[in-house]
């Protein structure tokens, strides 16, 4: 998240550009902000993510005329890192604010506990898949757009080097 997407009335942003969204999360509970063009009273964010969470997926002007266009449905391979949440979510909402009916797929293994459930609840098709496993990547559905999202996570590898 740049410090552009995220203004921060008197805070300072010390990371500059490296700005990340914790460090929003936390100046929200403080004061006013601005995410996405939108002025945001602490009130009307949830400090647990969930209420930041709405506000990055909510889709501006040129991502629904983007996918407006888009024809096909979108699968989402590796939906359950950090960002594949709130891309989908985007996905779904720009494709529904088009009155398009286009299924959003996220694949993962899931490993979090509930993503799966709350990605269902916003109308994301999910997909349990092992993406190493090439059984089950033959196994997907043939859609016309994929987004891949899935890698390695540097913190959990370096917590299991020896």
């Amino acid at each position: 998240m740049s410090r552009k997407d995220c203004k921060l009335n008197n805070h300072s942003a010390r990371d500059g550009l490296g700005h990340k969204l914790e460090h929003c999360t936390r100046a929200v509970r403080r004061c006013k902000t601005e995410i996405n063009g939108r002025n945001v009273a602490r009130e009307d964010v949830n400090p647990g993510c969930r209420g930041v969470e709405a506000l990055l997926s909510e889709p501006t002007e040129s991502t629904v005329r983007s996918l407006g266009a888009l024809e096909g449905d979108i699968v989402i391979l590796g939906v359950g890192g950090k960002m594949g949440p709130t891309l989908a979510r985007m996905a779904k909402r720009a494709s529904e604010a088009n009155g398009v009916k286009r299924r959003v797929i996220g694949v993962s293994r899931f490993s979090s506990v509930g993503l799966e459930r709350r990605l269902q609840s916003w109308g994301v098709e999910t997909i349990q898949c092992d993406l190493l496993d090439r059984a089950s990547v033959n196994a997907l559905p043939d859609v016309a757009n994929v987004v891949f999202m899935a890698g390695i996570s540097l913190a959990r590898q370096r917590r299991t080097r020896v």
